[in-house]
């Protein structure tokens, strides 16, 4: 007896494993925001010759710290409604000021001190002459040249107290004290030590004092002195 046995087996396994991942993160980090423009509190206060405060103007911002400002103007005509710039050294207003105290009253004439504060610690002082005027009763004034002066003339309703002569800084170089009862006062257009004044624009502050309700009044003349 013959056996004959034939065994075979095939056997094919392929696997391909195929993994495919794409992994995309995205990542932005702000470190805290963008700090604002004019983040520097800036405080302004304006004080009399006597150190004492006329007024306080609301704080405002800015970029950098103040060292150093000017004015739009100098002297200031404050007639109540012009505003004066305060301006920084970047050429930005700061602040401004309508010639009036805390109280809304018009300051007198004379030289007021300006002082800024950035971040209640840093500060710096400027000084600015202010010319005022009063928008109380009319009171005419009329200005007339001749060769070597110049003459004021005011109206019946008033009465003289003085004129005060500024040049263009600001600065006072003579006082009139008219006699009572003058309708006219006189500039020789000198200096109060007595030398004749240059060639240039200078400012008459006319304090007068209504007849009828005794309100003070000043008026504001600009006047030419050519030689």
């Amino acid at each position: 007896m013959t056996e004959t046995a034939t065994a075979t087996w095939t056997g094919t396994f392929t696997e391909t494993p195929t993994i495919t991942q794409t992994s995309t993160i995205t990542q932005t980090s702000t470190m805290g925001p963008t700090p604002p423009q004019g983040n520097n509190t800036v405080q302004i206060v304006i004080y009399d010759s006597t150190g004492q405060i006329v007024r306080t103007l609301p704080t405002t911002k800015d970029t950098d710290i103040v060292h150093n400002f000017t004015f739009s103007e100098s002297p200031f005509i404050a007639d109540g409604s012009s505003l004066l710039n305060i301006i920084d050294m970047n050429g930005n207003i700061i602040g401004q000021w309508n010639g009036r105290d805390d109280n809304g009253n018009m300051v007198y004439p004379g030289t007021y001190r300006v002082k800024v504060t950035t971040n209640n610690e840093y500060f710096v002082i400027e000084d600015i002459a202010v010319v005022a005027e009063d928008s109380l009763e009319a009171a005419v004034v009329q200005v007339r040249y001749s060769k070597d002066s110049i003459e004021f003339f005011i109206g019946a309703q008033a009465y003289w107290q003085k004129v005060k002569i500024y040049n263009i800084d600001g600065e006072l170089i003579k006082t009139l004290y008219p006699a009572d009862g003058a309708t006219s006062a006189v500039w020789d257009m000198t200096t109060a030590g007595g030398a004749r004044s240059s060639n240039g624009i200078y400012i008459a502050v006319i304090e007068l004092k209504n007849t009828t309700t005794g309100n003070s009044v000043r008026r504001i003349a600009k006047l030419a002195v050519r030689w």
